[in-house]
């Protein structure tokens, strides 16, 4: 730490510090969207598990090999039930997780545009897939609830307003630090991931 304290001013220090706790704050909160999403502890019936099925049955009543049969190559009912509810909870991980994705950029784009002091067209312009991405992920129909202690209200409009908030601040952080963050960022995964 004194090697440290040696190279790095405090300023730049704090503001890496700042970015990082900021960057967990935005993940928790996309991390909450996920998993009221797919809820991955019941075997609720998503809207994709249940197209899924339908697609199954047709298949069925057509004698044509259904997607479960095609996957499993076997007859067992239950073992197609849960392999359709495993394809289900993928397909809705995967779009939650895609409309993230697009939230996010577009939320990276609108604060730097507004730092940079944009005209308001432009800014109304980048908007757009933001509001986008929000009314998709307002339509998500939640499953059933956690029954855990823990339960966040209005799920996603405060997750949201909380990735979007940290981002902003993020975007309004020097440069230097942002990139110092990324840098240890990608330090602490290699590390992470490399003992795991």
């Amino acid at each position: 730490s004194a090697i440290l304290a040696l190279l790095v001013t405090f300023d730049l220090l704090s503001q890496v510090a700042t970015i990082t706790t900021l960057l967990a704050y935005s993940s928790v909160c996309a991390g909450v969207i996920v998993m009221r999403c797919t809820n991955p502890d019941s075997n609720h019936r998503t809207p994709s598990f249940i197209w899924l099925q339908t697609m199954n049955n047709i298949n069925n009543i057509n004698n044509i090999n259904s997607v479960a049969s095609i996957i499993s190559n076997n007859g067992n009912n239950n073992s197609n039930k849960s392999k359709l509810q495993l394809i289900a909870k993928f397909i809705t991980t995967f779009s939650t997780t895609y409309l993230l994705t697009i939230f996010s950029l577009s939320s990276i784009l609108i604060s730097l545009l507004f730092r940079f002091n944009h005209p308001w067209w432009i800014l109304l312009l980048a908007t757009t897939p933001l509001i986008i991405s929000t009314i998709f992920l307002w339509a998500k129909p939640q499953p059933n609830r956690p029954s855990s202690t823990f339960t966040c209200p209005l799920v996603p409009t405060i997750p949201l307003l909380g990735i979007f908030i940290n981002i902003f601040l993020i975007c309004q952080m020097m440069v230097m630090s942002i990139l110092q963050a990324i840098g240890w960022s990608v330090i602490g995964l290699v590390i992470y991931f490399s003992y795991g």
